[in-house]
């Protein structure tokens, strides 16, 4: 019981940094245009396809 525990909140830690990582990574490689990669990434994986003008909101978020 001790052990599942200690396990599941490794495997959140695990989860929690690695976000961080790439969040970190994302935003200081496309430190312009994140919000284009984030977009390309969110089209490529089919989950959201909702058109954004990415010219109107790379001048928003410049």
């Amino acid at each position: 019981m001790i052990l599942t525990i200690f396990i599941l909140i490794l495997l959140v830690c695990l989860y929690v940094f690695t976000t961080l990582i790439y969040r970190y990574l994302l935003t200081r490689l496309f430190r312009k245009n994140w919000f284009l990669g984030l977009y390309e990434q969110i089209y490529h994986s089919n989950t959201v396809n909702v058109p954004i003008q990415t010219e109107k909101c790379m001048k928003i978020l410049i």
